[in-house]
């Protein structure tokens, strides 16, 4: 003997699953926010400088973090004072052209960047996409375009 079970609980069945799909559709995504280990800071770059590592060295811990640098101009005057080389500075600076370059957005809204110690990150660590972030030139190199 199999038993049909009453409209009742199919309804609420149904009304649990629609209640259900609509707090997942409404559901915005937040950008995670990042590990400390994954974003260089400007800080981990002047310690770096400090002890002596290459250009290539810190120019290989950018790349492979994928951290975006939004430097001001006084930010860049103030690092070259304490050390930091205009092939450094550069290289940082074309992090930032080049996803505005893919993004022409990032350049008129903070939406998407955080600021750490009074400077403005972006990149891999704060969830972009990838073709914002990879792909900047060596020092040197014309920004290459797909």
């Amino acid at each position: 003997m199999t038993t049909r079970p009453n409209r009742r609980s199919r309804a609420t069945w149904v009304l649990a699953a629609t209640v259900l799909a609509s707090a997942c559709a409404s559901h915005r995504t937040v950008p995670p926010a990042p590990r400390k280990a994954d974003v260089v800071t400007v800080q981990q770059i002047t310690d770096m400088v400090e002890n002596g590592s290459s250009f290539q060295d810190i120019q290989g811990r950018i790349q492979e973090s994928g951290t975006v640098y939004r430097l001001t101009d006084d930010q860049t005057q103030r690092l070259r004072g304490t050390g930091f080389s205009a092939t450094l500075l550069s290289f940082m600076q074309l992090t930032y052209t080049r996803a505005v370059e893919k993004n022409p957005s990032l350049a008129t809204s903070d939406e998407k960047w955080r600021q750490i110690d009074g400077y403005w990150y972006g990149g891999r660590p704060f969830g972009w996409p990838e073709e914002w972030v990879v792909g900047a030139p060596r020092f040197g190199e014309k920004l290459r375009t797909p």
